[in-house]
Formats: C-alpha cells, sequence, structure tokens
C-alpha cells in the first residue's frame, strides 16, 4: 500500500479541510513532518488510521471532532496492488440532552464510511471497513506498528535486557498466547480427566455387563425354545383327537337347542293368546262409549257460525269507516295549520327581500363611489364602474368584473416575485464572481511559485551539467596524469610535463547522480508549472461565464423592475374593491333564493287548499255511509266479533275431541289385529320347530368333552406364557448386545481421553516457566534479526551487522573494528540511531509479511550534532530508494537538509491547524 493524498477537516485542530499531497512531498520518496507540540503532527497518522478502520483512540467519535464543528471528514486516496482507492470516512454530531429535555455539553456521534475503487463506487459502512482491512492485510495495532516506526522506542528496546526483549517481542506480535500454553495445558489435562472419568461412570451404569453373561442368556432362551416346540407338538395331537369328538358334539348341541326352541314357542304362543283377547275386549268397549249426537251438534255450530261471519263483515266495515272519518279529520287539522306556516313565512321572506334590496344597492353605490376615484387608472376598473352604473346587473355580472379585476392583481403579483427573483439571482452571481476572483488570485500565487521553482530547477540542472562535465574532464585528465612520468611530452598541450599535486578523479558517477537528480527535479517543476497554468486558465474560464451570468441577471432584474413600476393601481386598492364586490355578490345570491322561495310557495299554497275542501267532502261521504251501517247492525254493532270467536272455540273443541276418539278407536283395532298376527305366525313357528325336533336325544359324554378342550386351553396358555418369556429374554439379549457393544466403545473412548491428558501432562511439564514463549519469541528475533542484519549492513554502507544471542541480546559485528562483536550499551549515538532504525524496519516488515511500500518515522532525538546529522540523513536516503519515507521531528539541522518539508502550524484563535508544503 502506498499513500497518494489525505484530507483532514474538523479532527481535532483541524477546523478548515486541510490537504497532505503525498506524491507532491514525497517526490523524492523523502520528505519530514515538523511544527511545534501539539500542532497536529501525530494527528496526520490518526487521521489515516481513523480513514482505514474507523477507530479513535479516544474512545467516543465525537471526542476527535474539533468542539467549533458538529461535524468532519477524512479522505484518504492510496493504491494497493495496482488499483487505486479512495476511502471517505465522516462524523456527525448532537447534542445530548438532559432530563428536561435541554441542550448540554455532551455530545454524542455517529459515522459513515464509503468506499472507492479505480473511481467507482466499492463499498459503504460496515462492508466498507471490512473491505479496507482486506486490502491492507493488517490489523488496527499491527499497522501502527508496520507504518509508524517509533525509533525512540526501539532505541530503548535494544538496550532491555534478553528477557524484557522477549517479552516486548512477544507483545509486539501477539505472542503472550505462547505463555499460557503451561496453564493451558493443565486445564486441558484437567479437563481431559474429567472427561475420562465422566466415561468411567457411564461404564459403570450400564452395571453387571459381559460378554459370558450374554452367552448365559442366549443358552437360555435356546432351552425355552425347545421346551415350546415340545408343548405345541402335544397340543396339536391333542387338538386332532379332539376333533373326532367335535361331529358328535354339534349334533347333540343341535337337538338340545331344538328342543328349546320348541319349548320356547309354546309359551310364546300362550302369550299371544292372552294378548289378542285383551285388545279385543279394550276395542268393543271404546266403540261402546261413542256418543251418537256429537256429530249433530257440531254441524248446528258451524252453520251458526257462518251466520256471524256475515254480520262480522258487515260491522268490521262500520269500524273501519268511523276510524277513516277520524283519520280525515286529523289530515284536515294538518292541512289548515300549514296553510297558516305557510302564509306566516311568505310575509317573513317579503320582508327579507326588501332589507336585502337596500343592502344591495348601498353596496354598490359605495363600489361606484370608490372606483370612479381611480377608475382612470385601470381599463377594467373603468369597465367595472361602467357596468355597475348602468343598472340592471346580477351575481353572472359581478363574477366577470371579479374576474378582470384579479387578472390585473396577478400581474401585480407576478411582477413583484420576479423581481424577487431576480434580485436574489443576482447577488448569487455576484458572490461567484468574488469567489471566482479569490480562487484566480490564489492560482495566480501557486502559479508564480510553481514558475520560480522551475526557474530555480531550471538553473540547478545547469549547474549539474556544468559540474558533471568537468568531473569527466578531471577524470580524463586524471587518467592521463597516471600514465605521464616528470619530463614527459603532455600529449594534450604539447608542453613537459612536471609533476604536481594529485587532483581527484571528479567523483563523476556522484555528479551524474546529482545531474539525474537535477533533470528530474525540473521535470517535476515543469508538470507543477504547466497544472498551474492550467488550473489558472481553468479558473479564468469560469470567471469569464460567472461575470456573463450576473450581467445578464442584472439586465433581467432591471427589465423586472420597470415592468412592475408600470402597475398602476396598488394592491390594497383591489382588496378593497373585492371586498365590496364580493359582498355585493354575497347579497344579489341572498335576494335570488328569497326570490326563487317566495316564487315556489304559490303553487304549495293552492295545493293546500285544494287538499282542504276535498278533504271536508270526504268526511261528509264517510259519515253517510256509517250511519247506514249502524241501521243495518242493530244490536249487534260492535259485538260480533265476540260472538264469532265463542261459537269457533267451541267447534274447535268438539273438533278435537272427534279427532282424539277416532285415534284412539284406530290405535285399539291395530292393536287388536297385531295381536290376531302374532298368534297366527307363533302358531306357525311351532308347528315348523315341532316337526323339525327329533323326539331322543343321542347319547354323548359332554362332561369328558370339555376336560379335554380344556386341557388344550391350559397348553396353549404355557405355550403363550413361554412365547412372551421368549419375547422379554430376546429383548434383554438384545439390550445387553447393545451394551456390550456401548462398552466396547466407551473403554475405547476413556482410553483416548486418558491417553490425551498424559500428553497434555507432558506439555505442561515441558512448558514450565514460559519456556514456550521465550521458544517462540527467539525465532520471531532471529527472523527479524537477520532481515535488521540486511538493512543495518546496507544503512551503514557495510560497517555493521547485527546477530541475536539469547543470552547477551542483540550483536553488533564491527567491521571498522577487525568485525569485532559490540553489545548495543557500546554504541554511539549514531550507531544505535542505525541499529534501532533497522530493527525496526525489519519488525515493520515481517509484520507486513513483505516489504511496506512506506512508512512514517518519529525519529526520537531532542537535538542532533553535526556526526549524527550525516548518519541519520545518509541512512534515510539510503532507504527511500525504494520507499517513500515520512520522518517526524522537531531537529531543524534535519529539517533543512530534508528535500521536501511538511509543516504543521499551530491552531490560533482564529484558525485551526494548517499544513504547509
Amino acid at each position: 500500500m502506498k499513500p497518494v493524498k489525505l484530507i483532514i477537516e474538523g479532527i481535532n485542530s483541524f477546523t478548515d479541510a486541510q490537504t497532505l499531497d503525498f506524491e507532491a512531498v514525497g517526490r523524492n520518496n523523502l520528505f519530514c513532518i515538523s511544527g511545534k507540540t501539539g500542532a497536529g503532527k501525530t494527528t496526520i497518522f490518526d487521521s489515516i488510521m481513523f480513514a482505514l478502520y474507523g477507530r479513535s483512540g479516544k474512545g467516543n467519535l465525537a471526542d476527535v471532532v474539533n468542539l467549533s464543528r458538529m461535524s468532519a471528514r477524512v479522505v484518504f486516496d492510496f493504491t494497493s496492488g495496482g488499483d487505486m482507492y479512495s476511502v471517505e470516512r465522516t462524523i456527525k454530531c448532537r447534542a445530548e440532552k438532559d432530563a428536561d429535555g435541554n441542550p448540554t455539553d455532551r455530545r454524542t456521534a455517529n459515522g459513515d464510511c464509503v468506499l472507492y475503487k479505480n473511481g467507482a463506487p466499492h463499498a459503504k459502512g460496515e462492508e466498507a471497513t471490512a473491505c479496507l482491512e482486506n486490502i491492507i492485510g493488517l490489523e488496527a495495532d499491527e499497522f501502527k506498528n508496520v507504518y509508524l516506526l517509533e525509533q525512540g522506542e526501539y532505541a530503548k528496546f535494544l538496550k532491555k535486557t534478553p528477557a524484557k526483549q522477549t517479552e516486548a517481542v512477544g507483545k509486539i506480535f501477539s505472542l503472550m498466547r505462547f505463555g499460557d500454553v503451561h496453564k493451558l495445558s493443565g486445564i486441558k489435562k484437567r479437563e481431559q480427566d474429567e472427561k475420562a472419568e465422566g466415561v468411567s461412570a457411564r461404564i459403570r451404569d450400564l452395571g453387571d455387563v459381559s460378554v459370558a453373561k450374554l452367552n448365559d442368556e442366549k443358552k437360555a432362551i435356546a432351552g425355552l425354545r425347545a421346551k415350546t416346540t415340545a408343548l405345541k407338538k402335544e397340543c396339536e395331537i391333542k387338538r386332532v383327537a379332539l376333533d373326532g369328538l367335535s361331529k358328535e358334539h354339534d349334533l347333540y348341541i343341535s337337538v338340545c337347542e331344538k328342543q328349546n326352541a320348541v319349548k320356547k314357542l309354546t309359551l310364546q304362543s300362550d302369550e299371544a293368546k292372552k294378548n289378542q283377547y285383551s285388545a279385543q275386549t279394550e276395542l268393543a268397549e271404546f266403540e261402546k262409549n261413542i256418543d251418537p249426537q256429537a256429530e249433530k251438534t257440531l254441524a248446528g255450530l258451524r252453520a251458526q257460525l257462518n251466520e256471524l261471519s256475515a254480520l262480522n263483515s258487515l260491522d268490521n266495515e262500520y269500524s273501519a269507516t268511523v276510524a277513516d272519518i277520524n283519520k280525515k279529520k286529523a289530515e284536515l287539522d294538518g292541512t289548515v295549520a300549514q296553510a297558516a306556516e305557510l302564509d306566516e313565512t311568505r310575509r317573513e321572506l317579503n320582508a327579507q327581500k326588501a332589507g336585502a334590496d337596500g343592502e344591495y344597492s348601498a353596496t354598490l353605490g359605495e363600489f361606484i363611489e370608490c372606483a370612479a376615484r381611480i377608475a382612470d387608472k385601470s381599463d377594467a376598473l373603468a369597465a367595472a364602474t361602467n357596468a355597475v352604473g348602468g343598472g340592471n346587473i346580477g351575481g353572472a355580472e359581478l363574477t366577470d368584473i371579479l374576474y378582470s379585476l384579479e387578472t390585473d392583481k396577478r400581474n401585480y403579483d407576478a411582477c413583484a416575485e420576479t423581481c424577487k427573483k431576480y434580485a436574489a439571482e443576482y447577488e448569487r452571481t455576484v458572490k461567484t464572481c468574488d469567489d471566482a476572483l479569490k480562487v484566480i488570485e490564489r492560482y495566480e500565487n501557486e502559479y508564480k511559485t510553481a514558475c520560480e521553482a522551475k526557474r530555480d530547477a531550471s538553473e540547478n540542472e545547469e549547474r549539474a551539467q556544468k559540474a558533471l562535465a568537468a568531473a569527466q574532464l578531471n577524470s580524463h585528465a586524471a587518467a592521463i596524469r597516471a600514465e605521464l612520468h616528470e619530463g614527459d611530452k603532455c600529449p594534450v598541450c604539447g608542453g613537459t610535463y612536471a609533476q604536481c599535486a594529485a587532483v581527484g578523479d571528479g567523483d563523476v558517477e556522484k555528479r551524474r547522480a546529482e545531474r539525474d537528480a537535477a533533470v528530474k527535479a525540473l521535470k517535476a517543476a515543469t508538470d507543477r508549472e504547466a497544472e498551474c497554468a492550467k488550473h489558472l486558465d481553468r479558473e479564468k474560464s469560469a470567471y469569464s461565464h460567472a461575470t456573463a451570468e450576473r450581467d445578464k441577471t442584472k439586465a433581467l432584474l432591471l427589465a423586472a423592475n420597470t415592468a412592475a413600476a408600470q402597475t398602476k393601481v396598488e394592491p390594497q386598492v383591489y382588496a378593497r374593491l373585492f371586498e365590496i364586490l364580493s359582498k355585493a355578490k354575497t347579497v344579489a345570491a341572498k335576494i335570488a333564493t328569497i326570490t326563487k322561495n317566495i316564487a315556489d310557495g304559490e303553487p304549495v299554497a293552492a295545493a293546500l287548499d285544494a287538499e282542504r275542501k276535498a278533504a271536508e267532502r270526504a268526511i261528509v261521504e264517510a259519515e253517510r255511509k256509517a250511519e247506514e251501517y249502524r241501521a243495518k247492525l242493530g244490536d249487534n254493532c260492535g259485538k260480533t266479533d265476540a260472538q264469532k270467536t265463542a261459537v269457533a272455540a267451541r267447534i274447535a273443541e268438539l273438533e278435537k275431541a272427534a279427532e282424539l276418539a277416532e285415534a284412539t278407536r284406530k290405535s285399539l283395532k291395530s292393536r287388536a289385529d297385531s295381536a290376531t298376527a302374532a298368534v297366527e305366525a307363533v302358531a306357525q313357528s311351532l308347528e315348523a320347530a315341532k316337526k323339525d325336533c327329533p323326539v331322543d336325544i343321542p347319547p354323548f359324554d359332554e362332561d369328558g368333552y370339555n376336560e379335554k378342550k380344556e386341557e388344550i386351553e391350559r397348553l396353549n396358555a404355557r405355550i403363550v406364557e413361554n412365547e412372551k418369556d421368549i419375547a422379554v429374554k430376546d429383548v434383554e439379549i438384545k439390550v445387553l448386545t447393545e451394551n456390550c457393544e456401548r462398552l466396547v466403545n466407551l473403554e475405547a473412548e476413556r482410553n483416548g481421553y486418558v491417553k490425551s491428558a498424559d500428553n497434555y501432562d507432558r506439555i505442561y511439564n515441558l512448558t514450565k516457566n514460559k519456556a514456550m514463549l521465550e521458544y517462540v519469541a527467539a525465532e520471531y528475533i532471529a527472523e527479524f534479526t537477520a532481515i535488521a542484519s540486511e538493512i543495518l549492513n546496507d544503512v551503514s554502507g557495510g560497517k555493521y551487522t547485527m546477530t541475536y544471542d539469547r543470552e547477551d541480546g542483540f550483536i553488533v559485528s564491527d567491521y571498522l573494528n577487525g568485525g569485532k562483536s559490540r553489545k548495543t550499551d557500546t554504541l554511539s549515538g549514531g550507531e544505535l540511531f542505525l541499529a534501532s532504525l533497522a530493527v525496526a524496519i525489519a519488525i515493520a516488515r515481517t509484520q507486513s509479511r513483505g516489504h511496506n511500500a512506506f512508512f512514517f518515522l518519529d525519529e526520537g532525538f531532542g537535538t542532533l550534532d553535526e556526526e549524527l546529522i550525516d548518519v541519520v540523513y545518509g541512512a534515510l536516503e539510503s532507504l527511500s530508494g525504494d520507499c517513500l519515507v515520512g520522518v517526524i521531528t522537531h531537529a531543524e539541522a534535519l529539517i533543512s537538509r530534508m528535500p521536501s518539508c511538511v509543516e504543521v502550524i499551530s491552531a490560533t484563535d482564529s484558525t485551526g491547524s494548517i499544513i504547509k508544503y
């Protein structure tokens, strides 16, 4: 992974957005980050960590947001595996409230994340964080160890005792778990012992289980099956003998059953005859007691009922006529009341119409008076005044006038709204122009700076070319001098060669490297100048577009103001006229409604009068008809209903008695017939049974037969009992077989646990006193020490290498001193810096499982002398050949040598921290 760009906004002391372009500051793969304590240097790396892992070292996300802001964001662009990634994390805060709902100083925050891959959205939220961890391949703590090398801490690490170094390596590489192997193996042994004891308990729960017992049970069931087979054979022999007596037994039983049937039928015949005599006697007695005059009495009552029905119809018509007379009189009273109410309503409507006519005339007069004063200012007002003054104006005409006035008012409102819109648009375009001018000014400054940088780079390139040419010339001269002796003729100038002081070969390779670096710097400066020029041209074009838009908007605003100024009537005048006309329209509608109600009432009054006269005639006719009915009924008037009811009740009573007598007779007759049929049926059955029944019963030993049958049943019972015992034994043998198999499996399982417990016990004894941690840590130390030795040899120009001894710790081989081995506490400041830097990078590469393309180095020195400066810078320059190196430092002497420097300027009361480079 290699960083490209970082944007910080609202994080800690960075209130405004600040950008760190790693490609710009890392052109030579080496740069430094400087600034006062608390300025925000560490926030740069913390922001990268936050962008990648979404974590804040302060716990609550709200704590990393500047107190003057309620939101923050970090954008980090980087490359990995040939792809360009951009991750943007945002934080939004809100103030917490107390129990009363009032805001407090406490804040809570929510974060969001969006990941882009090669310019396209790739993932969001938690999915984006997971993708990032997969891309980076490191957890947060590992990432910090790999990409932020605190040289001062590693210098302290080199001076620790081997035991402390082992402990530190365990923490760095998360190896402390190996220190717990001794304790964990003891726990595991106890667990395996407990499992073995649990299996032993399950074996004991099986009880008396063995293969010998299983074989005994199988022998016992085999003997029981043999006995059962013998019983079945004996039973079968006895059943065959019993079957020979079955025919005689069946004949004996059949004769006995037939004789019993004859006896039973004889008893049934006697009983049927008794029932027949009883039923016939009861029927004759009932028929003797029936009344012969009942039918004649019923016929007389029916004739009387017919006469009463005729009178009752006449009586009902009389009652209906009287009820109709009363109903018509009530309806007549209602009609008279309605007519009186209608007359009262007509008087009230005429009074309301007179009042409304007066109000309408007054309202129209008020409109004419108000509109006449300003009629010359609006064509619609003039037309409205003429229409109202002409009279004979109604609701439809008033609606037309209102529409005309509303059209005028809408035109005025539209002009005012247009002026307001163009004023806001003009203000926006003016601001856009001002902002564009500021951007142009900033880019002009950048372009000027880029031109100066290009000029400086060009001068440096020219000097480097000259220095290279001089170095090459000196190199050729040195070669020629090496072949000449005192007094020889010079092949260049022809003069006599005199011995002179030796001149160096010009260090051609060094000058060529300086020339190449100058050419590279010139190209970068040229590219930067072109980029600034491009930005400047783009912003000037944007400014031209903005000024054109501003001028266009200004012209539209002036036109709108002119149109608004031509409006002749103020809105309040329209409002008053609308009010008067709306009132007139309401009164006109009221008058129309009253007039319609008066007209609608005339036919209702005529209909009520005709209805009253018809009701009076109908009452006279009904009273005449009622008098005729009364004369015909005489004394029976109003009494026929009761008389008719009494006769009908007597008829119903007699009919019910007759029906009951007939039903009783039929029932008795049916019973007598059934008894006679039963006597005949039993007689026939008895005669048939006597013919089929033998007189004598054949001799048979029924007791002997039953005894043999019972003996067979006893044998069958013994067979069934034996088969039940066999079934039980089968189940017991099956269970015993399964338990034997289970016993074998449990013993194998217990042996496995015992063996595992023995293995854990051996591990427990072998890993006492953190032996496992020391062994694994030593392997890790050996791995990164080999890498550190290569790095140390490289950055020191072959002067030093490094090894590790479990007793003495890190040992440095000093080849300036004949390869002598030296402990780290004997190293000078520069030597200690090189050694600790090599160890830091080696550990980082080991954790990242490869070569890291960049890292930050916190060099950890307060002050550096000139010699140490040379050592430090030389090492950093060597490392930056194929890796981006950022150095966090306070040392001015080191800062002045850096090819690129990022300065973090501390925040003030008015501004946040600023990144400058």
